[in-house]
């Protein structure tokens, strides 16, 4: 050992000397570089599990958000109207099926219910139930204390939006709920009711519709304002930390140790508090996988190094008797879940979602005004609600009604053409199509020096130039008048081509002296309207009005002549001409009174002819819409907007006459049609539920299940194994 030492003495040096500084170097790499890259990453890590709690603290919001506005809308609803709860079961049924097309709205809620005020019972999306049977057996499972804290809450007023009540950790699981409250007023038969509306959520909907979907895993809990709990879920431990409440900045996180077990808290504190806890094993996990790699690694480098200072010395010193070839295999890279791309996909979803919840929102509006400005067109009668909500919406000194007969607007376009009119501060305008006559009203509000004239000038250029028939009725002073505006609008436009002021059509005929101006075109439009209520009153105008003056000879057979050449060009006009012998007949007549009374057979004949035209057009309409819906119903994008476009209907005018058409509202026709294609592919096909989902337009597979559970009692999946 001796001789070997002292032969090799210099070469054992340089070796050693080469080891120690090769062992050193790795050494403050691996603490310099390795050990900072792994701080840095396990602050991303972490930073990651914050964005998760974000993540639920903006899920859960939005969610509540989105049941205020579909609870707000009882307010408002027409649907409710006549449903006297009391009167009849039929009724109690069709108020069920409201709420549970409320309901599909709202994802996250499992159930919603609706307490009326100093009523006796609870009625929800599934049944009715007898009030103290709701409190005391179906939400607090036998427990009195809680039933009555239960019933407070039920019928107390909300001083917020909406409150908040748990009965987790207090039932058994199958009967914990957080329930969400919501007060509202419901129009009925007999007046305003005011009530409360209760979404009831449940654990697994919280667990499967958010966490499930991200794909983190962490556990959670909710707490109120003052620190008590709303919600925790299952796997969480009751000991939650004695800090919760103290810590005051929102994106700060602590780790802690229950039973010997670390946990690291991330919390965020709103409205709510939200908690979400992860063991703190899953933050460093993967980090200790990949430090690992890395470290054998660097030995590797160190090895193949120290082969090669080896090498070079001996390479001049002796032979080399053997060298060691190793084939350094790389670890496999730990396939991990990105979980971070899952937030980012779930916030995705939920931008989406309020996308289309704030669609919903404007639709809903626009809805709500085609309803108020076309009752007000048509002479219906609107209520003083009502009245004030188009007040706002319309504010204005004067208004006016303008009638464009061939004008068809898409929503697009209709739109486009409200907004570019309603960008001059004096005035504000809605336009409603009439798809059934055939034209387009503008109904406008005027103030300060606008006119009806400025309002033409304005409006002309926006139509392109096309050779419409424009009417302009006169203006008015209340909204109430404004259907007399219309109808004056309407006969100005069937007058003669261009833009016609009703005046000009009263001035015109007003040059024949004595002449019943106004009774003829009442004549001329209730004929066209197919309105023989209308007609008998004209003529009985007309009558009057012949009766009490007394007219030379002359005069008198002029003004007759006027009214009959006028009646015979109306008919033609409206392809329903008189034959020889009835204008033979009517030229014929010298008395005012036989006049009228031939006036009136011929009008009411010509009214009953209109209204069967118009009967078999609007059967041929309907059914071209369902024929349309049926081809279109697995469109994942079809929608009230996409049908009106088609047939240049408003989205008010489409939803209306869809109840005619299907008895049942748009939404919920394409819903059962989707529910019958799945069906008939879950018994008699063997593709995937999600293939069904996207196949039937739903797209989402837990959606589709939770609809097939609400429409047939089971899922697809129990169902297909069966």
């Amino acid at each position: 050992m001796r001789r070997f030492w002292a032969r090799h003495r210099f070469l054992m040096r340089l070796i050693i000397m080469s080891l120690t500084v090769v062992c050193i170097a790795v050494l403050l790499f691996n603490v310099a570089v390795f050990r900072r890259a792994h701080q840095y990453m396990e602050q991303q890590n972490r930073e990651k599990y914050q964005s998760g709690a974000y993540a639920f603290a903006q899920y859960m919001e939005e969610q509540i958000l989105l049941m205020y506005s579909r609870a707000v809308r009882f307010n408002y609803d027409q649907n409710f109207q006549n449903l006297n709860l009391e009167a009849h079961v039929f009724n109690q049924l069709e108020f069920i099926r409201l709420l549970r097309t409320y309901l599909n709205a709202a994802p996250l809620a499992n159930e919603m219910c609706m307490y009326f005020e100093d009523s006796d019972f609870v009625i929800s999306s599934t049944a009715k139930y007898d009030f103290s049977y709701f409190t005391m057996q179906y939400l607090a499972d036998g427990n009195a204390a809680l039933s009555e804290e239960i019933a407070d809450f039920v019928t107390g007023d909300a001083t917020e939006q909406w409150s908040y009540f748990s009965t987790f950790g207090q039932v058994a699981n199958s009967k914990q709920r957080l329930l969400v409250r919501i007060s509202v007023t419901v129009p009925g038969a007999s007046g305003v009711r005011k009530a409360n509306v209760l979404y009831c959520i449940t654990a697994d909907s919280l667990r499967s519709l958010f966490l499930s979907s991200m794909n983190v895993g962490m556990e959670y809990a909710i707490l109120d304002a003052q620190g008590d709990m709303l919600y925790q879920s299952a796997l969480l431990t009751d000991h939650l930390p004695s800090w919760l409440n103290a810590m005051e900045n929102p994106t700060e996180s602590l780790d802690y140790t229950v039973n010997k077990e670390k946990f690291t808290a991330f919390f965020v504190r709103n409205e709510l508090t939200y908690l979400t806890v992860v063991p703190t094993e899953w933050i460093v996990r993967d980090l200790n996988n990949y430090y690992s790699a890395m470290v054998r690694m660097i030995w590797m480098c160190v090895a193949v190094l120290l082969i090669a200072a080896a090498f070079s010395v001996y390479v001049s010193y002796e032979p080399v008797h053997s060298m060691v070839r190793r084939t350094v295999k790389e670890p496999d890279e730990q396939l991990a879940t990105d979980e971070l791309g899952a937030i980012e996909n779930e916030m995705e979803r939920i931008q989406q979602q309020n996308e289309r919840m704030n669609s919903l929102v404007l639709e809903q509006g626009d809805m709500l005004d085609d309803a108020i400005v076309d009752s007000l067109l048509r002479g219906k009668t609107v209520s003083a609600k009502q009245m004030e909500w188009i007040a706002q919406r319309m504010p204005g000194e004067r208004f006016t009604v303008v009638a464009v007969f061939g004008l068809q607007l898409n929503h697009a376009a209709r739109e486009l053409l409200q907004e570019k009119l309603n960008a001059f501060a004096d005035m504000r305008v809605m336009i409603v199509g009439m798809p059934q006559e055939q034209h387009t009203a503008l109904m406008c509000a005027l103030n300060g020096d606008a006119s009806r004239q400025k309002f033409a000038q304005r409006l002309l250029p926006l139509l392109g130039g096309a050779q419409l028939s424009v009417g302009i009725g006169p203006e008015v002073e209340q909204l109430a008048d404004v259907h007399a505006a219309y109808v004056c609008a309407m006969t100005a436009m069937h007058q003669r081509g261009g833009l016609t002021y009703y005046e000009e059509i009263v001035d015109e005929n007003s040059q024949i002296l004595e002449y019943p101006v106004t009774e003829a075109l009442l004549l001329a439009r209730s004929i066209e309207d197919g309105d023989e209520n209308g007609v008998e009153q004209a003529l009985k105008d007309l009558r009057a009005y012949l009766s009490q003056r007394e007219h030379p000879t002359v005069q008198a057979s002029f003004v007759r002549h006027e009214l009959e050449s006028a009646f015979i060009k109306h008919l033609r006009r409206l392809e329903l001409p008189l034959s020889d012998g009835q204008m033979n007949e009517l030229i014929a007549t010298r008395d005012g009174e036989a006049l009228c009374d031939m006036l009136a057979d011929l009008a009411k004949s010509a009214c009953r002819e209109i209204n069967a035209r118009r009967e078999q057009e609007t059967r041929n309409f309907n059914q071209r819409i369902l024929d349309y819906v049926n081809a279109h119903y697995t469109d994942k994008e079809i929608s009230l907007i996409q049908v009106s476009d088609a047939f240049g209907l408003s989205i008010y005018a489409l939803s209306r006459l869809y109840k005619e058409i299907a008895g049942i509202g748009f939404r919920e026709h394409i819903i059962a049609k989707r529910m019958e294609l799945a069906y008939h592919m879950v018994v008699s096909t063997e593709k995937s539920i999600r293939e069904i989902a996207d196949e039937t337009g739903i797209g989402n597979p837990d959606y589709l299940t939770k609809l097939f559970k609400a429409h047939y009692g089971t899922t697809p999946s129990r169902l297909r194994a069966r």
